[in-house]
């Protein structure tokens, strides 16, 4: 079995957790397992569901600058400490020059991957950028969810390369389907006439009457 050190941030319900776990659940497990590094321990949505799959949840310290070497110190105590693993797949950014280069220098295959085409705006935007400045001489392959994507983060050059790919976002479209037991009991449980017009979106529900 190879193991995927899979470097995520959190385990709540964002884009890049999303599509990893979307991934994780659809993989033969006999021949690859995912495993997790995040930094914030108190976001854990997915972390029972990953345990019952086989999956191993480290924690590292978020990385604040001044921290700087803490911060490697800790990441090359997980690595010697876990030498199983060979491939480590960087989502989070902004410090995968950081990490993926004391990964390389261990032995482990490394890549980066993009999820955006933006670090936001103001200094926190300048440090991330000036960080994520050099992955792309780092890893040593490249993933992202569109093509803008990684010419965004690993430049023209590399995104173009046979070392980098679109991988677009996985969606489990068996949970989208038509489902009339599913449609009756929402109905009951909130009092929807079968004559009326329900809406979900995101956390709200609209409903009106048909005309």
């Amino acid at each position: 079995m190879i193991r995927i050190l899979h470097v995520i941030g959190s385990l709540n319900s964002g884009g890049s957790q999303t599509l990893v776990m979307n991934i994780y659940r659809n993989i033969d497990r006999n021949k690859f397992q995912f495993d997790f590094v995040i930094d914030r321990p108190q976001e854990l949505l997915y972390a029972d569901e990953i345990k019952k799959l086989g999956g191993q949840i480290y924690t590292v310290p978020q990385y604040k600058v001044y921290n700087h070497f803490a911060f490697k110190k800790a990441w090359k105590k997980l690595l010697k400490e876990h030498p199983e693993y060979k491939i480590i797949h960087g989502h989070v950014r902004s410090t995968a020059s950081i990490y993926l280069k004391i990964a390389k220098r261990m032995g482990l295959v490394t890549i980066s991957h993009s999820h955006s085409t933006s670090s936001g705006k103001g200094i926190s935007a300048v440090i991330k950028n000036m960080l994520q400045s050099k992955i792309s001489s780092v890893a040593d392959y490249f993933m992202g969810c569109s093509q803008d994507a990684n010419e965004w983060l690993f430049g023209k050059e590399v995104a173009n390369s046979d070392r980098c790919i679109v991988l677009k976002n996985a969606i489990d479209i068996e949970k989208f389907k038509f489902n009339m037991k599913k449609r009756i009991d929402i109905r009951n449980e909130l009092s929807i006439d079968d004559d009326e017009i329900l809406i979900r979106a995101y956390r709200q529900i609209y409903r009106c009457k048909k005309s």
